[in-house]
């Protein structure tokens, strides 16, 4: 085999391989994955202690209820959704909203139905039912 060959052949191992890390450690979801109703969880939170804010299932069993707010959205498959809102007198309500997932930067974002941004987050990751979501400024 020719040094050239040799060459071309290394250098496609090595770009093979950086590709497989890469996509590794990029999420890749789907508007899919994110449909459904999500709660915060202070609890997981406190365990991984990271910045990452995260998020389960409605469905979960293993969110007790506690006294501290948790924001809630309910993501349909038509991207319109609601949001818990919290009010300046404690008061608890759901408002609708849209939502949109740019898979390019892995972002989420949660808007009003005056097309404000009500939470922007970076996606982390989706897995298990729990989404770890950052959130941005």
């Amino acid at each position: 085999m020719k040094k050239e060959q040799a060459d071309k052949i290394i250098l496609l191992g090595i770009s093979l391989i950086l590709a497989f890390i890469y996509s590794s450690y990029t999420v890749q979801s789907s508007d899919s994955d994110f449909v459904g109703c999500w709660i915060e969880s202070f609890e997981k939170q406190t365990v991984q202690k990271t910045s990452a804010i995260i998020y389960k299932s409605c469905k979960d069993n293993s969110l007790i209820p506690t006294r501290r707010f948790r924001f809630k959205m309910e993501l349909k498959k038509n991207r319109s959704c609601d949001y818990l809102s919290l009010a300046a007198n404690d008061a608890h309500n759901m408002r609708p909203g849209t939502w949109s997932y740019d898979s390019k930067n892995c972002i989420l974002t949660i808007k009003n139905s005056d097309n404000e941004i009500v939470k922007s987050f970076k996606v982390i990751e989706v897995k298990n039912n729990t989404l770890s979501l950052a959130l941005r400024k």
